[in-house]
């Protein structure tokens, strides 16, 4: 397929996103939940297109994140009319196929997590556990950027993180293995461009509260140094390095200098 014609199949999408958007937005205005997911299931199932240019999945991806955000006021006024959010997580799990029910558990977990705080363990256990069902590299890292970017402060747990950078990390290498698809010469490119969403979960786990050189040290650089050296890598081990270099305190770094020199 030619850059041009991916170009107007991307074209095309947006089309179809706008007009399944109206429907969904229609249904919302209905209170016609059945509906509403139907459409929000349509929007996501987009993403299954296949593109040599990654940066039109990018363009995709960040249509759909912008066209699902309703459903997020949706949800949160039907609870405040008295409906238990557990109803609405039970029925987004219903979804036939593993990506559009994955995205929605996303955004309902969050809602769910936000009102009943005892149960963000078991939410966030389930949705990364989930993830893992997306075996194709491209679609399962943007997967793991949405959880990202839906949970934002109830995404704060450091081994959720951990395992959400280990996943995403063995996802961007094996994109680089995909010159089937992307083609040789841009293979290199294509992980360039990607690498800095992997970056996000770094900058989210340093803003983790109550961390201290400890904390640091024991349960957060030593699982990211694990994840360095088993990735066998040599991009991935550069580039999540100077990630951590950047990311954290230089104090922490300095006290921590002998297990990096050991252990690197």
């Amino acid at each position: 397929m030619e850059k041009e014609d991916e170009k107007q199949i991307l074209e095309n999408l947006f089309n179809r996103i706008k007009v399944t958007s109206i429907k969904m937005k229609n249904s919302i205005d209905r209170n016609d939940m059945r509906q509403v997911l139907k459409y929000s299931v349509d929007i996501i199932n987009v993403l299954k297109t296949e593109f040599k240019a990654p940066s039109y999945y990018n363009q995709l991806f960040l249509n759909v994140y912008e066209s699902l955000l309703p459903l997020n006021i949706y949800f949160k006024e039907e609870i405040k009319r008295g409906r238990r959010i557990k109803e609405f997580y039970e029925a987004v799990q219903q979804c036939i196929t593993v990506l559009p029910r994955l995205y929605l558990m996303i955004i309902v977990g969050n809602i769910y997590i936000e009102n009943c705080p005892s149960e963000k363990k078991e939410i966030l256990n389930e949705i990364m556990r989930m993830a893992n069902g997306v075996q194709h590299p491209l679609r399962g890292f943007y997967v793991r950027y949405f959880i990202i970017k839906i949970l934002k402060n109830n995404f704060d747990d450091i081994e959720s993180i951990l395992v959400n950078i280990k996943e995403m990390n063995k996802l961007w290498i094996r994109i680089g293995h995909m010159k089937h698809i992307l083609g040789k010469s841009d293979v290199m490119k294509v992980r360039n461009e990607l690498k800095d969403l992997i970056g996000d979960n770094l900058i989210k786990l340093a803003n983790v509260q109550d961390i201290n050189d400890n904390i640091y040290k024991n349960k957060i650089l030593l699982p990211l140094l694990k994840i360095i050296i088993e990735s066998g890598d040599y991009i991935s081990q550069q580039y999540l390095l100077l990630y951590i270099i950047d990311s954290f305190p230089d104090e922490y770094n300095i006290k921590s200098i002998d297990i990096i020199i050991t252990r690197i």
